[in-house]
């Protein structure tokens, strides 16, 4: 009597110890698959929205720049803003008849024109200081 021989593989045979592995890693391919040409239409799509138009014209027909009559000289310009105190604005910092300075700022255009440096003097810092006798003898309260 001979005993039972295992069964062997034979040479070139497939094992088949997880059948169910091969549609998992082939639905999983599809899928991925499927995702990268989906993203991939959706950002093309999205590009081809855009439209770039034609600016050559623009570049090409710019003006001259202007003629600067002080170049080479420092430029100092005082800037005044006023804000009026009627209606709403009444309500929260009084009522005063006219309009006052509210904002004061100092600008330096340096003679190269290569920086600009402004100055904010705020309106708090404003002081009383003696009055003042005009030229024509007039006395004027004055504010600095």
């Amino acid at each position: 009597m001979t005993a039972p021989v295992a069964k062997r593989r034979q040479h070139g045979s497939r094992a088949t110890a997880y059948p169910w592995l091969r549609y998992v890693v082939l639905g999983a391919s599809a899928a991925l698959g499927f995702t990268i040409v989906y993203g991939q239409t959706l950002v093309s799509q999205v590009d081809r929205s855009f439209s770039t138009p034609d600016v050559e014209a623009i570049i090409t027909n710019r003006p001259q720049k202007p003629i600067d009559g002080d170049a080479g000289e420092a430029l100092n310009i005082l800037l005044l803003a006023s804000d009026a105190r009627d209606g709403e604005n009444g309500d929260i910092g009084g009522d005063f008849e006219g309009m006052r300075n509210d904002t004061t700022i100092i600008m330096h255009i340096s003679g190269d024109r290569e920086r600009v440096e402004m100055l904010s003097i705020p309106r708090d810092t404003q002081v009383p200081i003696s009055d003042c006798t005009l030229l024509d003898g007039r006395l004027q309260h004055c504010v600095c």
